[in-house]
């Protein structure tokens, strides 16, 4: 949480599609980071990130305006916000209007990683699927030199949540 501390201090002053989409990737940050502390039990570290997360998001109320392309990704994290506090229907409803819009938009990345999402939080996912990353990664038996080494390396990133949910 430190380092992301220091790199508030650095956001840019005028909004562009590369800053907007380098706040989105902070609102991940944080939102992992809010799923860790509640996980965790770590209330204090949690409000924290909390606050940090909600005041990224309402940055990003405005700055979504101007650049409208990166409006599924945040809606996007909006429904991993409300999932990781167990508004499942809030979050469903976000992931409804993130997938309509990134195939609108024809972000079939963006779309292809709301349906894992989807699928993994639901738990309709394959569990092989649902943990690969994490699991390669704690057990360091990925070689990220080469990404032709990676099997199955089409398989996309969880967005974790809480491990009692």
């Amino acid at each position: 949480m430190i380092k992301l501390c220091i790199l508030e201090g650095h956001r840019p002053k005028h909004v562009s599609f590369v800053s907007v989409s380098a706040e989105l990737r902070l609102l991940e940050c944080y939102l992992i980071f809010v799923n860790h502390y509640l996980d965790t039990k770590r209330y204090q570290h949690f409000a924290k990130s909390k606050n940090s997360a909600k005041s990224s998001m309402r940055n990003m109320n405005k700055w979504i305006l101007i650049v409208p392309s990166l409006k599924p990704r945040f809606l996007h994290m909006l429904a991993y916000y409300h999932r990781i506090r167990s508004r499942v229907a809030d979050a469903e409803k976000y992931l409804k209007m993130a997938e309509k819009l990134a195939n609108q938009f024809g972000n079939h990345l963006e779309k292809e990683w709301i349906i894992h999402n989807r699928s993994a939080w639901s738990d309709i996912g394959l569990p092989t699927v649902k943990y690969f990353w994490l699991e390669h990664t704690e057990t360091h038996t990925l070689d990220w030199h080469n990404s032709g080494n990676i099997p199955w390396a089409n398989i996309m990133y969880t967005l974790p949540l809480p491990a009692w949910k």
